[in-house]
């Protein structure tokens, strides 16, 4: 097909990606298999074809963006201007469903698809993940992108090898100063911080964490003391909260030390995470921090008596989304939860936990008490009944 037809570019890459996305998220429940999946082969011929539309889409981007800015000494007129920005917009348009398309196959053939990584789309992106590539925003987005994917999805060895180049992204990515106030932008590279901190070497944020922690922090500032509603970019809130806590909070995390100064630091950040939970936005990272609050409780990092209201109204929440059938925490998270009450019953004054109980709302309690009764007959790890919608 033709590479400059805008609409057919769309109309097949649209359709190409949800094929993708169809065959990544259908699994053989017996085997865990995927039902359709591309070969290695296929995989390469295909995301080789998709790099090559995207080729020409950026290269016309490039163009746009340059005659806009009168790079070679034209300013364009107001009516002009209009109708280079709407041609850049239909060129970005196309630019989603052809990355989402590499995306899918990457996380289907996750480790297998490393050689494709390798050579096929490293090649291209290494050099669009930071402004000094390119000065197409939206080119860096997608390298971020398909980088955080690889870090997530392509095994150890995998992450160790691109981990550096994506932490030098996102510490550009999540400056405003820098991201040039693109939000997907400033969120892949949120995200690419919590990937690297579960996946890749501890030292992989050596020369950069106090840009990477100061960064998160003020992206979670901008938001204290705001009810979630009013919160603009609360995903973006969120999923700092969560690369945060991957980065310093949880057990095993890379600056999360024992030693006498990192568990002071450790403890400075409890309040901040503990007064967003529960998170609602990312339900994967929302499971991953309600699992690590689980973690922190039954490891003694959280003072259940002096936390015991607060604890209280975010496990009661927790279980009462999912009970309405938010996927923001697994089974045997929920069924953790409930023990975590039976044992605060033995730990924390009666009337304490009477008042915090009963200032929850009608809902809450229900799940609450279901979650306790489960936990109380089969242990935290036993029979998942206690909250209905995904038990």
């Amino acid at each position: 097909e033709d590479k400059d037809d805008d609409e057919t570019v769309f109309a097949l890459a649209d359709a190409l990606s949800e094929v993708l996305y169809s065959a990544y998220n259908h699994v053989n429940e017996l085997d865990g298999k995927h039902i359709a999946q591309l070969s290695v082969d296929e995989a390469r011929v295909t995301v080789k074809q998709v790099i090559d539309i995207m080729k020409s889409c950026l290269e016309r981007r490039t163009s746009i963006i340059r005659t806009i800015g009168g790079y070679d000494g034209v300013v364009p007129n107001e009516d002009e201007s209009a109708q280079l920005y709407e041609q850049l917009m239909a060129e970005g348009r196309n630019l989603t469903p052809l990355v989402d398309s590499i995306g899918y196959t990457l996380k289907s053939l996750g480790e297998a698809f490393v050689p494709v990584f390798k050579s096929v789309v490293a090649p291209f992106f290494s050099p669009l993940l930071t402004a000094s590539g390119t000065i197409d925003v939206r080119a860096r987005f997608a390298a971020v992108c398909l980088f955080d994917d690889c870090v997530e999805h392509c095994g150890g060895a995998a992450a160790s090898r691109y981990a550096p180049y994506l932490a030098e992204a996102v510490v550009e990515g999540m400056d405003d100063t820098k991201n040039e106030g693109d939000e997907d932008l400033k969120a892949a590279s949120i995200y690419g911080v919590a990937q690297i901190a579960r996946h890749a070497p501890n030292s992989v944020f050596d020369g950069s964490i106090n840009d990477v922690m100061g960064q998160l922090s003020t992206i979670i500032k901008s938001a204290e003391g705001k009810p979630k509603d009013d919160i603009e970019d609360l995903r973006i809130v969120e999923n700092a909260v969560s690369a945060l806590a991957s980065l310093a909070l949880f057990d095993g995390a890379p600056y999360a030390k024992t030693d006498a100064t990192k568990m002071s630091q450790r403890q400075s950040l409890l309040p901040t995470f503990l007064s967003y939970l529960p998170l609602r936005e990312d339900p994967d990272e929302a499971k991953i921090c309600h699992e690590g609050l689980c973690d922190l409780i039954e490891s003694g990092a959280i003072d259940v008596s002096s936390n015991s209201a607060q604890l209280i109204n975010i496990i009661g929440g927790i279980l009462q989304y999912v009970e309405e059938g938010e996927e923001i925490a697994t089974p045997g998270t929920c069924a953790r939860l409930g023990a975590i009450l039976n044992a605060m019953e033995q730990q924390v004054s009666g009337d304490a936990l009477q008042k915090a109980f009963v200032a929850m709302s009608p809902k809450a309690q229900a799940a609450s008490s279901a979650a306790m009764k489960h936990a109380a007959t089969y242990g935290p790890g036993g029979s998942p009944e206690c909250v209905s919608k995904i038990y």
